[in-house]
C-alpha cells in the first residue's frame, strides 16, 4: 500500500466517498440481486463511481455486515489517499473509481498471476489473485478431485447464460461432496463474463491441484469451490485488495 497522505480537497473527497459507500451497502443488502452501483458529484466536472455486491444467497443482514467490514478497510488496509480501490472478500466486495469503470472492460486480455505477489500489477480489469487452501494427498482425494472437475465443468458450461451460478456434486459419503460457484459483476458483457469464468476455471484447475478449497478472483469475476457449503455463509478470508496507484489530488 502507498502511505502518501491525501492531497487536494481531502475532507470533501472523504465525506462523499464514505457517504456513497454506505449508501451502496444499504442498497445492495435490500436488493434481491445483492448488487448496486452509484455515482456522486465531486465537482461540476468530476464524478466518483462506486459498485458493491454480495453473494446473492446471503440475507440482507449478512450482506450489510460483510460490506461494512469491507468498507472499513478502504481508509485503513487498502486505499488510503487513492483515487480508486477494490476490496474483495469471498462473500462480498466493493469498488470505487474516478472513472466509469463499467465501460472499461471491452477489450480485456486475461493474465496469469505472479506466483508470490499478493497485489499483482495488470491492465485495468485483469487483476487476478488466487488462494488454494487445505491441501490433501489422501487416497480418497482422487474421488474428490473428480467431483471438482465435474463442478468446474458445470460452472464453465453455464457461464454463457447467467451472471452467477452454483453447482453441487454430492457423494454417497458426503466427504467428497463439492460446492462450486461463479459470479460476474453486473456491468460485464455476458460474453466477457463467460470468458472470465472460463479463464478462472483454467487457473483454479492448474494452480490448485491438491486443494480441498480454492478461489480465483479476477477484478470482474470469481470462481470458487469447497467441500463446505459456503453459498449463504459470510466469509471474509481470504481477501484481496487492488488500488489505483494515483493519489487523489482534487480538481
Amino acid at each position: 500500500m502507498n502511505d502518501k497522505d491525501y492531497v487536494g480537497d481531502v475532507g470533501r473527497f472523504n465525506n462523499i466517498l464514505w457517504d456513497m459507500l454506505n449508501d451502496l451497502r444499504s442498497e445492495t443488502g435490500n436488493t434481491s440481486a445483492k448488487l448496486a452501483n452509484k455515482s456522486a458529484n465531486l465537482t461540476e466536472n468530476q464524478k466518483l463511481y462506486g459498485y458493491s455486491w454480495c453473494l446473492p444467497y446471503l440475507s440482507a443482514e449478512n450482506c450489510c455486515w460483510c460490506l461494512s467490514d469491507a468498507i472499513a478497510e478502504v481508509p485503513t488496509n487498502c486505499c488510503r489517499g487513492k483515487s480508486g480501490g477494490t476490496i474483495l472478500y469471498p462473500s462480498c466486495g466493493v469498488r470505487f473509481e474516478l472513472y466509469p469503470f463499467d465501460k472499461a472492460h471491452d477489450n480485456i486480455t486475461w493474465v496469469l498471476p505472479p506466483p508470490t505477489s499478493p497485489r499483482p500489477s495488470a491492465p485495468p480489469g485483469t487483476h487476478v489473485y488466487y488462494n488454494c487452501t487445505r491441501n490433501s494427498t489422501s487416497a480418497t482425494y482422487n474421488a474428490y478431485r473428480s467431483n471438482i472437475k465435474t463442478v468446474l465443468d458445470l460452472l464453465s458450461s453455464n457461464s454463457s447464460s447467467a451472471r452467477y451460478y452454483n453447482a453441487t456434486v454430492v457423494s454417497d459419503n458426503n466427504v467428497d461432496t463439492v460446492y462450486g460457484l461463479f459470479l460476474c459483476t453486473s456491468y460485464l458483457d455476458p460474453k466477457i463474463c463467460q470468458s472470465c469464468v472460463i479463464e478462472a476455471v483454467k487457473l483454479i484447475s492448474s494452480l490448485c491441484t491438491t486443494a480441498k478449497e480454492a478461489i480465483v478472483w479476477y477484478e470482474v469475476c470469481y470462481v470458487r469451490y469447497s467441500d463446505n457449503n459456503f453459498f449463504s455463509t459470510v466469509e471474509k478470508t481470504p481477501e484481496i485488495s487492488f488500488m489505483n496507484d494515483k493519489d487523489y489530488v482534487g480538481q
